[in-house]
């Protein structure tokens, strides 16, 4: 039995609210509608860009350092311990050049973080300090020109000095909270992200004071240090683990359509789980999964090669699956079980057969990286690539291809157009 014409038919209506799986990229869990949310908290972050722990830490340092001869030369600190600071031409300057300086170079970063917080409406402990070190500077010039008769030069930097060390350990604890368990950049800057959304709904919801959560959205992502590689396949090794699943047995069967679609089609393991009987249907004289819905919600349309719907039909004509999942689970007796199938039985399949070639480092996704790496080498074209997959940018497509731009015997070396003599 082959695939039917009566899966020609547009997919009900319910199929489009289909709750696909979590998707897992290379064994790491990430929310399937992370990248849709991820633009929704950069705005909110975006107020408090540039504020990283490296920063408040320089900014600590060099503020501690600067503070330490405001408080050496002034008045009422020689009064209390009872000492005498040394004098020279210029030394009562001392106390306001370095304390401007201080003010400058540590304070400003609370200035600029109270003034996003009162565009918003909602002010907090970046408008309480700057409150307080503004007051404490306007006082202190004052007093340098004769208005006044106080010393609060070291009580300036000091504040200063003291909130910058507050903000300094309390992102590291964070950052340090991820980083700690050998997570990789991209997994710690997306939880963090998560933190920083939690944190604002809570604030908005009162459950968290606006200055909690004003520190908690302060915490900048790790750096990502170069870009990770991953795996591809040859055509030949690609071949094998297609052809690797024992076809006499009904778990062979279903492992090679898996296969099939993750080489072939470059789906995920998520999309892969979710798929229905219902979405392979015929396209322009050809099979194709119509309307799936992937990543972010993205929607797209992914050919299916003759060879591997062949696969497909074995595997349907075997299990007797007539509707609902295309994918089932497969008991130790070699009958199916269950209506569905998680993606994590997607993962084991990869990784068992994988083992079986020696390739005991391949994941899920790596074959949908070796579908983008064939095509390309197959002469396929960038968009065409990039439709398959889904991708929204191209710049994504290129990194699945591990295309680097060419300088020597470049693209446009030759193109037709050169003078003949």
């Amino acid at each position: 039995m082959e695939l039917s014409t009566k899966h020609q038919q547009k997919r009900r209506p319910s199929d489009s609210n289909t709750d696909y799986m979590t998707h897992k990229d290379n064994g790491k869990e990430s929310h399937p509608q992370a990248g849709h949310k991820m633009s929704e908290i950069q705005a909110t972050h975006v107020r408090h860009a540039g504020h990283s722990v490296a920063m408040f830490r320089d900014k600590f340092w060099l503020s501690f350092a600067l503070t330490i001869p405001v408080v050496f030369w002034s008045t009422d600190v020689q009064h209390w311990l009872g000492y005498t600071a040394p004098t020279f031409p210029g030394s009562k300057f001392i106390p306001p050049i370095l304390g401007t300086v201080v003010f400058v170079y540590g304070g400003l970063v609370f200035i600029r973080g109270a003034w996003g917080e009162l565009a918003d409406r909602k002010p907090g402990m970046m408008t309480l300090i700057s409150l307080g070190i503004i007051a404490a500077f306007g006082t202190s010039l004052a007093a340098t020109f004769g208005f006044l008769n106080i010393d609060v030069w070291w009580e300036l930097t000091s504040l200063i000095t003291i909130m910058l060390l507050g903000h300094w350990l309390e992102m590291r604890a964070i950052s340090q909270a991820l980083e700690s368990r050998g997570l990789a950049p991209g997994t710690v800057n997306l939880r963090l992200a998560a933190i920083r959304r939690l944190a604002y709904e809570a604030a908005d919801c009162g459950l968290l004071s606006p200055e909690q959560a004003a520190g908690i959205r302060r915490v900048k992502g790790a750096k990502k240090l170069g870009v990770r590689v991953g795996n591809w396949l040859l055509a030949n090794e690609a071949r094998a683990l297609c052809e690797l699943p024992d076809a006499k047995t009904l778990k062979g069967k279903r492992d090679r359509a898996i296969l099939s679609l993750l080489l072939a089609c470059g789906l995920r393991r998520g999309e892969v789980a979710a798929l229905e009987l219902d979405d392979i249907q015929r396209r322009e004289d050809h099979w194709a999964i119509v309307d799936l819905t992937g990543k972010g919600g993205h929607v797209r349309t992914v050919p299916v090669p003759d060879w591997v719907s062949q696969t497909i039909a074995e595997w349907v004509t075997a299990a007797g699956i007539s509707s609902g999942k295309l994918f089932r689970c497969v008991c130790r007796a070699g009958k199916t079980w269950g209506d569905l199938m998680t993606d994590r039985v997607v993962w084991h399949v990869v990784k068992d057969h994988a083992a079986r070639l020696g390739l005991s480092q391949l994941a899920p996704h790596d074959l949908r990286r070796s579908c983008a790496r064939l095509c390309h080498v197959a002469g396929g074209e960038l968009e065409q690539i990039q439709f398959l997959l889904g991708h929204v940018s191209v710049q994504t497509t290129e990194k699945y291809l591990g295309c680097k731009q060419r300088i020597r015997n470049a693209v446009n070396d030759r193109i037709g157009i050169e003078p003949t003599s």
